[in-house]
C-alpha cells in the first residue's frame, strides 16, 4: 500500500512537470525584449495612468547610485541622490541622508520604457521613457537651495 502511494505521488509530479511548458506565441507577434537592468536615464511619462502635472527625471548608474531631478512642489527642479538595489526583482533605495524611499517597486524594462509598480499600493504605477536629462535641468537642480519640506518622488 505504501509503495502505491509513493508511485501515485511520482506519477502526479511527472504529470505536473510535463504540463508546465513554455507558452507558445500563437498570434505570431513578437514579444518585447525585456531587459533586467534599469541602468540609464529616465523621464516620468505616466503616473497612476495619467500624465503627471509634475516633472521627474531619474538616473540609475551601474555602480548602484541614483540621482533624481524633480519639479513637484516648486517652480525649480530639486536634486536628490543616494543608492539603490535590486533584490529578487524588487527595486529599493536609500537617499544620501539615510532615509529609505517611501516604497519599494517591482520593475520591468522593455522597449525603452521603465515601469515601476509600487509593491504596497498596487494602483501606483509609474512609467518612464528612456531619455537624455537636459543639462539645464541638472544645473538648475544642483544649484538650487532645497527646501527641507520637499518630499522626494520615490
Amino acid at each position: 500500500m505504501k509503495s502505491l502511494k509513493i508511485w501515485s505521488l511520482v506519477a502526479l509530479l511527472a504529470m505536473a512537470l510535463v504540463g508546465c511548458g513554455k507558452d507558445s506565441d500563437d498570434n505570431g507577434d513578437k514579444k518585447p525584449i525585456v531587459q533586467t537592468s534599469i541602468v540609464g536615464k529616465w523621464h516620468l511619462a505616466s503616473w497612476c495612468g495619467e500624465t503627471p502635472e509634475f516633472d521627474v527625471y531619474v538616473e540609475f548608474t551601474a555602480d548602484g547610485k541614483f540621482d533624481i531631478y524633480q519639479q513637484t512642489w516648486s517652480f525649480t527642479y530639486e536634486h536628490f541622490s543616494g543608492t539603490y538595489s535590486v533584490n529578487n526583482g524588487i527595486l529599493s533605495g536609500v537617499y544620501s541622508n539615510g532615509a529609505n524611499w517611501t516604497a519599494s517597486y517591482r520593475h520591468e524594462v522593455a522597449n525603452s520604457k521603465l515601469t515601476l509598480k509600487n509593491k504596497v499600493d498596487l494602483n501606483e504605477i509609474s512609467i518612464y521613457d528612456a531619455c537624455v536629462i537636459p543639462a539645464d535641468i541638472i544645473e538648475e537642480a544642483l544649484s538650487a537651495t532645497r527646501s527641507e519640506d520637499v518630499v522626494p518622488f520615490l
